[in-house]
């Protein structure tokens, strides 16, 4: 009897904890009020479904004697990693009180409303931080995006002046179907309808385009880029509901040819006064990226060197 009441306590306290992070970053990180409180009322709801005084499973517990204790904590790489790892924790734990208590049918019910927080929580952190110590990839080759994402990239752009409208639709479309084997956000460059046609993560413009449109057109649940050059364009974009902005470009590149490059000195300007996440982009190679870093990002943006997106992600994270 004890056993039991012993795994029953280690999977209360195991749900519990998953909650617990879960609900502190949609209060604390998100501002998400609503999901807050559903979680909040998940937690508070084990207590009377379990059925058992917490005076009786502490009275079981025995930490001291858990084989699995001295396990070393996996590092997490970011708010994404952390929900996922802390949902599955939660419904993992929830699964097994199903097994073991009489009202194993209520907790079944719990744990789909943690399925489906999930969901919401890992759309609003990616609106929150679209990417963090990446490699964000441009290309207006489907291959080329792909495999970068199946190189660690999280986030790629297809980035195409040239073909008509439906062409890039289907390269979307094309890129898209790697989302069931990864988890990357995948951006077009100057189509907002298109990000909504095909139900991407998002779209990304210049300067020449009504950001304020824009999300009119794809919606407050997806994500908005605006690329900035100078200080006072970044300024801006934070006050315009983007998710992001490119900084850049930092070196001459031919992919923007005629433009002035801005330096490293933007960067770090960006990176000490502007509250949203950025992408340094432009004539970054493997030559000069940790100078890029040095100076405050902590993604870059490549064109022309995606296939050395693994070594990229190797010096970033490092």
């Amino acid at each position: 009897m004890r056993e039991t009441r012993r795994l029953l306590d280690a999977n209360v306290n195991r749900a519990r904890e998953g909650l617990r992070v879960l609900e502190d970053i949609c209060r604390f990180i998100l501002e998400d009020i609503q999901s807050t409180d559903k979680i909040k009322t998940i937690r508070h709801a084990l207590k009377d479904l379990i059925g058992i005084p917490d005076g009786l499973l502490v009275a079981s517990r025995g930490a001291d004697e858990d084989v699995a204790r001295e396990r070393p904590v996996p590092r997490r790489a970011d708010l994404r990693q952390i929900v996922a790892a802390n949902a599955k924790r939660a419904a993992e734990a929830l699964r097994v009180l199903e097994e073991f208590c009489a009202a194993g049918s209520a907790i079944k019910d719990q744990r789909y409303l943690v399925y489906d927080l999930e969901k919401i929580i890992r759309q609003k952190v990616i609106l929150h931080q679209p990417f963090y110590r990446d490699v964000y990839v441009i290309s207006d080759k489907p291959n080329v995006l792909i495999d970068a994402v199946k190189n660690g990239a999280r986030i790629v752009q297809l980035r195409d002046k040239n073909s008509n409208t439906e062409i890039i639709y289907q390269k979307l479309l094309e890129i898209k179907i790697l989302k069931k084997e990864y988890d990357f956000v995948l951006i077009v460059n100057d189509y907002p309808e298109l990000a909504a046609r095909a139900d991407i993560d998002g779209a990304h413009v210049g300067q020449d385009i009504d950001a304020a449109a824009v999300r009119q057109i794809i919606g407050a649940d997806k994500i908005l880029g605006l690329t900035t050059h100078n200080i006072e364009q970044a300024q801006k974009a934070a006050e315009l509901k983007v998710n992001y902005i490119s900084a850049g470009p930092v070196w001459s590149t031919p992919t923007k040819p005629g433009r002035q490059p801005v330096g490293l000195e933007y960067v770090r300007e960006v990176a000490a006064n502007i509250d949203l996440p950025f992408v340094a982009i432009g004539g970054i190679d493997l030559n000069n990226v940790r100078d890029v870093l040095e100076a405050g990002a902590d993604t870059i943006g490549v064109v022309r060197s995606a296939e050395q997106t693994a070594e990229y992600l190797r010096i970033i994270r490092r």
